[in-house]
């Protein structure tokens, strides 16, 4: 698999939804159960912790959603922090957080770092809060709450690359998740393999969660 960076990855899901009209929330659905399955192995011996999950307000954090939805379904204790109230949310990420409360889910919506609480309970944490577009350094609640996963000396799992990451370059400028588990989507990401990339993504996992085979073996240069 040859990887790809930022732009590259944002076409090849342009392509599967626009040429061969797979809705997003197909991509999304996939996508977070994909990433339940790998946690529920990761907490095999740690099933009684559960996890926490961490979601940003864009698809990534809509993955997230998925991904804490599924894992409630399979029996475990799940709590998900949100980082963006509702008016700030994407389409399919609402749609996920609506299926997710008809749960009666945990939901923590963060607006400092001090409501975060005690992570010391959780046998696994879920990075959710930035996806394969974020460019420069995050700021304020994001960059805190990075800091304070990579300190709670839980093991951590990010969903298609380390949030702080770039895709492309490898560079974390400024915060950024250390990650013992990536999980990604489709064809991994040039930033994995250079700079910074190489320190904090860990054990890499690639599924594909319905793109197309010719759009993966031919990406968009």
């Amino acid at each position: 698999m040859k990887p790809v960076n930022s732009r590259q990855m944002q076409l090849i899901d342009k392509a599967a939804q626009e040429e061969f009209g797979i809705p997003s929330r197909t991509l999304m659905e996939n996508a977070g159960k994909a990433a339940a399955s790998l946690a529920i192995e990761i907490l095999t011996n740690d099933s009684h912790k559960g996890a926490a999950v961490f979601c940003g307000k864009g698809n990534n954090g809509g993955d997230g959603l998925v991904i804490s939805r599924y894992l409630i379904k399979a029996g475990f204790n799940v709590t998900t922090y949100l980082i963006s109230d509702n008016d700030n949310l994407k389409e399919d990420p609402v749609a996920n957080l609506k299926l997710l409360k008809e749960l009666n889910a945990e939901i923590v919506y963060l607006n400092d770092i001090s409501s975060l609480g005690n992570l010391s309970g959780y046998g696994i944490l879920i990075d959710a809060i930035f996806g394969t577009g974020f460019k420069g350094s995050p700021r304020g609640l994001a960059g805190d709450l990075i800091d304070a996963l990579n300190n709670s000396g839980i093991r951590i799992l990010a969903v298609d690359l380390p949030s702080g990451l770039d895709a492309t370059t490898g560079e974390c400028n400024g915060a950024c998740i250390k990650a013992l588990h990536t999980i990604t989507f489709g064809l991994p990401k040039a930033g994995f393999y250079k700079k910074d990339g190489l320190k904090v993504t860990g054990e890499i996992t690639i599924r594909n969660i319905g793109f197309p085979e010719e759009l993966l073996k031919n990406p968009p240069s």
